[in-house]
């Protein structure tokens, strides 16, 4: 007979009443999702998203200045 995966267990957590899995539930599933995730950390990124991404950091870049020198006057 074959053997059924461990349920995940939800329990409330007591600051929000959300659910939270248990420690070895959590765990699993970090393990699953690393080995989903991990070829994807190795593949290329387009260029035309490396060059938004780039575009980006430069404009929160600029976006900083101009607080920095608005709040020095």
């Amino acid at each position: 007979m074959a053997e059924s995966a461990p349920q995940a267990r939800a329990e409330p957590h007591p600051s929000s009443g959300g659910p939270i899995l248990d420690a070895a539930t959590r765990e699993r599933l970090g393990r699953e999702l690393q080995i989903l995730y991990d070829p994807v950390l190795d593949e290329q990124l387009d260029p035309r998203l490396a060059a938004l991404l780039t575009q980006l950091d430069e404009d929160r870049k600029s976006v900083r200045e101009t607080r920095r020198s608005a709040a020095r006057r």
